[in-house]
């Protein structure tokens, strides 16, 4: 099993369980506290690999919800001095494994790292329904709108039940095309604020990624921008395909091709 350095927020629950989940499929996880860390744009930069600038941020930091940064706006060297500048602009968590590094917790490396691994249920934020991860310097937890924790059953329900859903994949562009919910859009955060411009604020909304955790935070952002009706699948793509209900039909499309 690999060597890993973690890069997160302090308090930061979701980091937290997202650590619980590398060390759970067996690997030794080095925490360290991504705001106090010194940091060079050089050695920033090789986390990102080929993430256009704008994936480079973290789309829940106040800064950006706000406006006053335009990441889509910046190049390469601008960018760099300003995530050293102000580290709680990274997009967390930032991960380094032997010589591969990535940014987030919704890519191929995250994915192979937990291959294997059980999924489960529990994976959310330990806070509950409240707020994932609130910065206590910067925004309290009651000014935030919580977001709802749903297992794969009760995502078929919210689906049958809402011709209205709006569902979300934050995987990437290769992922989805191998696979997705019927009716999802593949979102990534250069689109993402497209989207929360065209959902009515009362639409529910469904949003899943690899193993549900990348979905919690594009949950509390939607929250954040008051929409009220926000689901994070728990387990991700993965527990969805995992459901008996999927083996079923895929039994049942071999014996119809046979």
């Amino acid at each position: 099993m690999a060597e890993i350095i973690f890069f997160q927020k302090p308090g930061c629950t979701t980091n937290a369980r997202q650590k619980r989940a590398l060390e759970q499929a067996g690997h030794s996880v080095d925490a360290r506290d991504l705001l106090v860390e010194i940091w060079t744009g050089e050695r920033l930069r090789d986390f990102f690999g080929a993430l256009p600038v704008a994936a480079w941020f973290n789309p829940a930091a106040p800064k950006i919800k706000s406006g006053a940064i335009d990441p889509a706006s910046l190049d390469e060297e601008s960018a760099l001095a300003l995530l050293v500048a102000e580290p709680l602009l990274i997009r967390r968590p930032l991960i380094e494994t032997g010589n591969q590094k990535c940014a987030g917790f919704d890519n191929g490396l995250v994915a192979a790292l937990l291959a294997g691994a059980e999924t489960r249920a529990d994976v959310g934020c330990a806070r509950g329904n409240q707020a994932p991860c609130p910065n206590p310097r910067i925004e309290p937890l009651s000014a935030r709108v919580p977001f709802r924790h749903i297992n794969v059953a009760e995502a078929e329900k919210l689906i049958d039940g809402n011709s209205d859903v709006v569902i979300l994949d934050v995987r990437d562009p290769i992922s989805y095309r191998r696979g997705h919910l019927n009716g999802a859009h593949n979102v990534t955060i250069l689109d993402l604020f497209g989207f929360i411009d065209r959902i009515p604020k009362d639409a529910p909304v469904l949003i899943y990624c690899y193993h549900g955790y990348a979905s919690q935070e594009y949950a509390q952002l939607f929250s954040d921008f008051r929409y009220t009706r926000v689901h994070s699948l728990d387990g991700g793509y993965k527990a969805w395909v995992d459901r008996p209900e999927a083996a079923t039909q895929s039994k049942t499309r071999r014996r119809a091709n046979g």
